[in-house]
Formats: structure tokens, sequence, C-alpha cells
């Protein structure tokens, strides 16, 4: 599905520096001792650093961070009532910001956002931004590639939410394709 992904969306792919810095975060992380054993944590700290390298030409080019403005106020307080809703506690000033600034620029400069973040989707669909989850991803790369077969796909799916990664729409078989 890499594979996929690179030949047809990369090309036309766009990262907001939020994102760019999250990930950078999270791959410089140092994981106390007993975090070592942690398998989300040190899974979280592999994905950031695979991603830095994979994505490294897309994250030279990463859009720089929005002004101040209406819009980017709105699509945060949207996030931000979303979130608190579900999360209770201490959340950093950075939370969603990775998501606030690619909604931001995909209203901007008109471009599909892909996220498999549930508040995203919801903040992008009040924003007029068009959202795609992992697994919209999948159906549309389906499509281009007729080769792939659906099994395969759905496959990398299932693995991809073994490690508790959501991935949008629950998939229950190939007829879900």
């Amino acid at each position: 599905m890499f594979d996929l992904y690179h030949e047809h969306f990369i090309g036309k792919a766009r990262v907001a520096k939020a994102v760019v810095s999250e990930v950078d975060r999270n791959a410089d992380k140092v994981l106390p001792g007993s975090a070592l054993h942690d398998r989300a944590a040190t899974k979280k700290k592999q994905a950031a650093k695979n991603a830095r390298g994979m994505f490294r030409g897309l994250f030279s080019k990463a859009k720089t961070r929005p002004p101040d403005d209406d819009l980017l106020a709105s699509i945060k307080d949207s996030l931000d009532a979303w979130t608190s809703q579900r999360e209770e506690g201490y959340r950093h000033e950075q939370k969603n910001a990775g998501e606030i600034e690619s909604i931001y620029w995909a209203r901007k400069e008109p471009a599909r956002f892909v996220t498999n973040d549930r508040g995203a989707h919801d903040a992008a669909k009040k924003h007029e931004v068009h959202s795609l989850d992992f697994v919209d991803v999948a159906r549309y790369l389906a499509r281009c590639q007729g080769e792939v077969s659906r099994d395969a796909i759905f496959k990398e799916l299932q693995r991809i939410r073994k490690d508790d990664i959501d991935v949008g729409e629950d998939l229950s078989g190939l007829l879900d394709f």
C-alpha cells in the first residue's frame, strides 16, 4: 500500500509544519526506563522515525504556520470543543496543532485532508474541507491499481488497526470495499 500511496498521492501531498514538528517530537522523544517496555510508546517513536525517513522530501517542503486569523481561530475552536467533550485532564498547548494547520491549508489551497482523527474530520466538514480516512485512501488506491487485490489492502488495514491506529470506518470483510 505504501508504494501505491507514493505513486498516486505523494506528488499532490502537502504537510503542515506542525505535523512535521509532531513527528520530530515523537521520533526524538527519550523514553524513560519504565517506558522501554511500553509497546505503544515504543511503536509510536519508531513509526515517527520511519515517517521522518520516508517522507523527508515532503517534510522539507512543509507549509509554514498559518497567520492568526478568524479561520484559524474557528478551526481551533471546533477541534478544542470536540476534544474537550472526549478527553479530560491536561492537554499540551500543541494539541491538535497539526490537524488545525492542515485543515487551514486545505481550505485556503483546496486539497483533500487525510487524517485518522475523528474530531479533525468533524472540524474539516464544518469548514467545508473534504477529509479522507485511511479506508478512503485504501479504496482510492484499489481503484487506481487494479492488480492490487482488495484482500491485500484489507489485510494491510487490519495490520494497521492491530497497531492501535484508527483507520476510520470499521470494515468487517472484503464486501465492505
